[in-house]
């Protein structure tokens, strides 16, 4: 049961009690664990950034390497089921977005630059958020605490803890100047992504990149158009984490005011 394949799968309702509370828990750690990591030295901060970037890798390589051996297991035994597997389009090329963001995620570590934690951040945290809020695939067809399931759970927690401890950290911020990094990841992300789609798309039906393919909103629209709803809604979840990294801020800054205010405040 604990590794069981899509072979066998029934349907497991979506926002159980089990999906809620991985949700819950993945907040609270993610949130929870940056903000008591925060205040570490700069040596600190880049060995949790190093070890998150490490655990990303790792957990989707294993990942990986248990697919091929269920998938060859569930429909044929030999060497070539597995094969046939890996160079399927859709598999050797894993351009969905939190799939990207475990090359993002290390190639930010290794790079060190600003400007790159800056566009990787915001994206993690909305890769994160969407694996919970849209978890077709993975919650719904899997046992709640199997293989597959606490795997996604584990992964998607990380990135999400990823990307609040950059900002927790102040590795990385989001404003008006700096909101176009992820914009512009993006927008390469997506146009290599549409030429991939076309490219692959008559060759493996299940290549969908980026869900811009086929109509996974459910719509009946053309993709074109599903293609800019969800831009739509990438704009709004950037501005989204920007009037929230905005809203921290100054209450912070408030917090810090009064609490000066009142240690200047001369004892009676």
């Amino acid at each position: 049961m604990f590794f069981e394949y899509v072979k066998n799968f029934t349907d497991y309702k979506l926002f159980s009690t089990a999906h809620i509370l991985f949700f819950v828990v993945a907040i609270i750690l993610s949130v929870g664990v940056s903000i008591a990591l925060r205040n570490r030295s700069e040596r600190a901060k880049r060995i949790v950034l190093i070890v998150s970037a490490a655990l990303i890798v790792f957990n989707f390589v294993f990942l990986q390497l248990w697919r091929v051996w269920a998938y060859a297991d569930g429909r044929g035994k030999g060497i070539l089921d597995k094969v046939a597997y890996i160079v399927m389009p859709n598999e050797i090329l894993p351009f969905q977005l939190c799939s990207l963001l475990c090359y993002l995620v290390p190639a930010s570590v290794i790079i060190k630059k600003e400007w790159f934690y800056d566009a990787v951040a915001p994206i993690c945290i909305m890769g994160g958020f969407l694996f919970f809020f849209y978890p077709d695939g993975i919650l719904n067809r899997y046992a709640p605490f199997s293989f597959r399931v606490l795997e996604s759970v584990l992964q998607h927690t990380v990135l999400l803890f990823f990307g609040f401890y950059l900002y927790v950290s102040k590795t990385a911020k989001i404003d008006i100047k700096s909101i176009r990094y992820p914009f512009i990841l993006m927008g390469c992300i997506a146009v290599v992504a549409i030429f991939a789609n076309l490219l692959f798309g008559s060759v493996d039906d299940a290549v969908n990149f980026l869900y811009i393919r086929k109509d996974i909103l459910g719509l009946g629209l053309p993709s074109v158009v599903t293609a800019l709803i969800m831009a739509a809604i990438f704009t709004a979840f950037m501005f989204a984490v920007l009037g929230v990294c905005k809203l921290v801020s100054v209450s912070a800054k408030a917090l810090r005011k009064e609490k000066k205010e009142n240690d200047d405040k001369p004892s009676l």
